[in-house]
């Protein structure tokens, strides 16, 4: 796929520079699924984005998905690909400028820091570039974002509860999605507290056995519930549970107010509920 890639780009004269980012770019293990994530820098990108014509010559598309990155608040465009041989490609458009930008700052930006490969210069724009650290240093919440993940969190069991009550478990499924998410804030924080917030995290719980708490990676295994009511109840209360063991933790690590009166009235409000079910 890179050498197709490669030989697609030399033969564009729009695009005037490739890098390969992500895990097949840093030091994180990768397998025959691993995405290749390119930044195409060109001067013209409306000939990649108007048609999907011009994938075919990589492979059978299977599907093709229109996003948008940003980059010092501007937007660009970008494809996320699937072909038929089950590989992914994400090719996003950059204008020239911002490799300029990147070549002109002081530091790398995060996505590059992690690790790029320069696939295609065409006008030795890169020659200077800065070389990746393969890591981002973490970066300590403050109180006021500490205590709204806390207070979203605690918004959403609300609602868990309240749909776990009435037995709308499509609902109940919806809003549990939406706390692990504040969940999975909180597993961060508290894994970078043990760490002095040296460790920089995989987006989206990535490969979490190998750097969360091992007991906190043991207590996950019994907060996915069933599409059953008691069996939501049970996950519902483990994950409480959790959750304020988190948060005691790394609040105490922070010297921030852990809101323990929040969550001891709403763990009493949703036994209220459990019970009267």
């Amino acid at each position: 796929m890179l050498g197709k890639i490669v030989k697609w780009g030399k033969e564009e004269e729009a695009v005037r520079a490739l890098f390969l980012l992500g895990s097949r770019a840093g030091r994180q293990p990768v397998d025959n699924f691993s995405d290749y994530d390119l930044s195409v820098f060109c001067n013209a990108d409306e000939s990649y984005t108007e048609s999907e014509s011009w994938l075919t010559q990589f492979g059978n598309v299977l599907v093709c998905i229109e996003e948008k990155i940003f980059y010092k608040e501007k937007t660009f465009p970008s494809r996320l690909v699937i072909f038929e041989d089950g590989i992914k490609v994400d090719f996003s458009f950059l204008s020239i400028d911002v490799l300029d930008q990147i070549m002109q700052s002081s530091s790398l930006p995060d996505d590059y820091n992690l690790g790029y490969k320069i696939l295609l210069d065409k006008d030795n724009r890169a020659a200077r570039m800065l070389l990746s650290q393969f890591d981002v240093n973490a970066v300590k919440p403050s109180e006021q974002e500490f205590h709204e993940v806390v207070k979203e969190f605690w918004f959403e069991v609300y609602h868990v509860g309240i749909y776990l009550k009435r037995r709308d478990l499509w609902s109940v499924k919806f809003r549990s999605w939406a706390t692990h998410s504040f969940l999975l804030r909180m597993i961060e924080w508290h894994a970078q507290s043990h760490n002095q917030w040296n460790q920089s995290m995989p987006p989206n719980g990535k490969r979490m056995s190998s750097w969360a708490d091992p007991k906190v990676w043991k207590e996950l295994h019994w907060i996915f519930a069933h599409f059953d009511s008691e069996d939501s109840w049970k996950a519902l209360f483990h994950m409480m549970n959790l959750f304020k063991q988190l948060t005691s933790e790394t609040a105490r690590s922070l010297s921030f107010d852990e809101q323990a009166g929040l969550s001891g009235k709403m763990v009493q409000f949703i036994t209220t509920f459990k019970v009267a079910s």
